[in-house]
């Protein structure tokens, strides 16, 4: 019965985070022949509702038309009876879904096809139509380079180092997904460390792994700041190293007339650099030790690239699971609107109540 209930809920699209309850038109035949029966029967409705969290749980109840049919009435009964006492209050602590992510990394998603490119804009990231071979020039500024439906202009892209290509539209800007996902972080945190039925821990670990993608740790990318501060420790090493050190009148020479190091102070700068774990290439070999911004910004430049693309990569390869996300989230947001039926039912159950039983020899007289 759970899953007739679940179709219900998701086809009249209850969700636990309307702001009001939705109207549904019953399909129930109506049994009764007074108005006081009516509202006696609404009246039970009411009271077994107040247990309920979320505004839309109560519509559940038109699910239930009414039946003279015993074995539908006893059918619903075992499901009820398999139904265990729980509180659900913590229910209440959920929050409207807001998302919260986005990408470190600008991307752009580029075809030569003019129909693909329609249904780029379509998407939530920036898209270009690629038309002439400056359009390719204008490309290095972005971080993630998403191509689609490109061969004219394709040897072009492969010597962009953030270039992506991609066989689908369908898996175009997959961070979408993320976005969406994002919006349930606290949610998902919640739900993990509350006692949760069978059916929505189940939906929860398999969120686990995009939630870790989402959570993914970029790696350490050197700033124009920290290699300054380097910098001065490289020099303040070389001082030190060098005081005790004898130029001769040649080595002298070499540094004044022709701009060389001597040998053993050439060792010492070289040294002092190496144990800073930078390339030596970032800075000018002289004393004091510069640094040569324009290669620095050339290698950030190239380590942003290199990472970004590491984890675009990675949600390209996890394109099929991230697709899955709004039908996961929609499948938990339907448990748990069940879930919070099944909590306010069985406190109400336990409140001394007794299933009527059927009987053949059931009579009334006078």
């Amino acid at each position: 019965m759970k899953e007739e209930l679940q179709k219900f809920i998701s086809e009249n699209n209850l969700s636990p985070f309307n702001n009001s309850k939705s109207f549904i038109k019953s399909s129930k035949d109506s049994i009764f022949k007074t108005r006081d029966a009516k509202k006696i029967h609404q009246k039970v409705l009411t009271n077994i509702s107040s247990k309920f969290i979320f505004k839309e749980t109560s519509n559940i109840w038109e699910f239930f038309n009414f039946t003279e049919n015993i074995s539908e009435i006893i059918q619903r009964q075992e499901f009820f009876k398999t139904i265990l006492k729980k509180d659900g209050n913590y229910l209440g602590e959920l929050e409207i879904p807001r998302q919260k992510w986005k990408p470190r990394y600008d991307i752009i998603a580029v075809t030569e096809d003019e129909s693909t490119f329609i249904q780029l804009n379509k998407l939530g990231c920036t898209a270009q139509l690629l038309i002439s071979q400056n359009d390719i020039i204008d490309l290095e500024r972005y971080d993630i380079v998403q191509v689609v439906d490109c061969e004219d202009f394709r040897i072009l892209l492969e010597r962009l180092p953030q270039t992506v290509f991609l066989d689908s539209l369908e898996n175009v800007y997959l961070e979408r997904y993320l976005e969406i996902l994002s919006g349930w972080r606290e949610n998902f945190n919640l739900l993990n460390k509350s006692k949760n039925s069978l059916e929505v821990q189940k939906i929860l670990d398999e969120l686990i792994p995009l939630f870790d993608l989402l959570d993914n740790k970029e790696g350490k990318i050197i700033s124009e700041e920290e290699v300054e501060k380097i910098l001065e420790n490289i020099n303040e090493k070389i001082r030190e190293k060098v005081k005790d050190i004898k130029i001769s009148g040649e080595g002298v020479w070499g540094m004044l007339g022709e701009g060389k190091m001597p040998p053993a102070i050439l060792e010492i700068v070289q040294k002092s650099i190496q144990e800073s774990n930078l390339g030596e290439h970032i800075f000018n070999l002289q004393i004091p030790v510069t640094i040569d911004y324009q290669e620095l910004e050339s290698q950030i430049k190239r380590q942003s690239a290199n990472e970004f693309t590491n984890l675009a990569e990675r949600v390209k390869k996890s394109a099929e699971e991230l697709k899955q996300i709004p039908s996961i989230l929609n499948k938990l947001s339907t448990s748990l609107l069940l879930e919070d039926f099944c909590c306010g039912v069985s406190q109400w159950i336990e409140e001394g109540k007794s299933y009527p039983t059927s009987s053949e020899n059931f009579h009334l007289s006078n």
